[in-house]
């Protein structure tokens, strides 16, 4: 018979070997965020149900504060006919951007009384503004100018790219978390890393003028707390901030070990603060939690997310009133 002192020394020899079985099955760092790349860079569908949570301390390490809390639908999918099919949408998966349908898509943003929403069901257009209880309906035509709608595009896709656009550098990975997402659990690889914004470069012949930034302030937390400002999707009387160009922002990634889907991730950056008048305050470490409630990829999407059913009390307009513009 095998005593109890025998079975404890066979542990010993036996124990390491596990360890090292179950390190050699484990993906690097490199490897998970080549397998989310692929993940988001061979999209034909996706309609994502997440929220972005902007809070700010005194310094790292201190409480922070809630400054907005922004629920977002995202969805749009390639198209399957009709002019410039596949076109658009195959050039910017070749760019590593999140490809995006404008004919086929939901974008929407709801922080307490302010949001708004864009749609197009690939016939009609839409945009509204709950706050005014506004919409606009077209036909042949956007339901709001270019700019406006890529402000608003780029509140729903910016706090994504940097998932796979190769900007996420010196990646480590940490221990393995589990994240219960819809009452179900997923157990995900934990990166972490910072974020390396790319250089602005200017069009040939324009100098900047003042304090022009050098690198993308969007693809920094600043970014993220600037569009949601201009949204007023954030707390009013805010203090306004400023990006830090040596400053790196820090991001922490939790990513699906089956399918590699990014469940969610924390942004952190340390920006200066300005009041009212101007004068600049003490540091303050801004951060971004985004966390996933949905991810549809590249499944069927019923045909009423990209419709619009005007709530009770909303007026059609030709374009919205002044208030509204401010809201959007």
């Amino acid at each position: 018979m095998v005593n109890a002192n025998m079975w404890s020394v066979g542990f010993l020899f036996v124990a390491p070997l596990l360890v090292t079985a179950q390190d050699s099955s484990r993906l690097s760092p490199e490897a998970v965020l080549k397998k989310v790349h692929t993940r988001y860079t061979e999209l034909v569908s996706y309609h994502f149900e997440h929220t972005l949570v902007l809070e700010e301390a005194a310094k790292s390490g201190d409480k922070s504060k809630e400054i907005a809390n922004i629920s977002l639908t995202t969805a749009s999918e390639k198209l399957k006919s009709g002019p410039g099919v596949n076109g658009g949408w195959n050039e910017q998966n070749s760019r590593d951007q999140l490809p995006f349908e404008l004919k086929r898509m939901r974008l929407e943003a709801k922080a307490g009384k302010s949001g708004f929403l864009l749609a197009s069901n690939g016939d009609a257009n839409w945009a509204y503004n709950p706050k005014s209880q506004e919409y606009i309906e077209s036909r042949g035509r956007a339901a709001l100018g270019p700019t406006a709608a890529t402000m608003f595009m780029s509140l729903h896709l910016q706090p994504m790219a940097k998932y796979f656009d190769g900007s996420f550098k010196s990646v480590t990975l940490l221990v393995d978390e589990d994240l219960k997402i819809a009452e179900v659990s997923k157990r995900c690889y934990v990166l972490s890393g910072h974020i390396e914004p790319a250089v602005v470069v200017l069009p040939p012949g324009i100098k900047p003028k003042g304090e022009f930034p050098k690198t993308n302030p969007l693809q920094r937390v600043f970014g993220l707390y600037f569009l949601a400002h201009i949204h007023q999707l954030v707390e009013e009387s805010r203090f306004m901030y400023l990006p830090k160009e040596d400053v790196k922002p820090k991001l922490t990634m939790w990513v699906d070990q089956k399918v590699f889907t990014v469940w969610q991730s924390k942004f952190s950056e340390t920006v200066s603060s300005a009041g009212e008048g101007g004068e600049k305050n003490e540091q303050t470490e801004l951060s971004a939690t985004h966390r996933f409630s949905r991810a549809d990829i590249n499944n069927d999407i019923p045909e009423e997310v990209f419709q619009f059913a005007p709530p009770k009390g909303a007026q059609k307009v030709d374009q919205f009133s002044g208030a509204s513009e401010k809201a959007k």
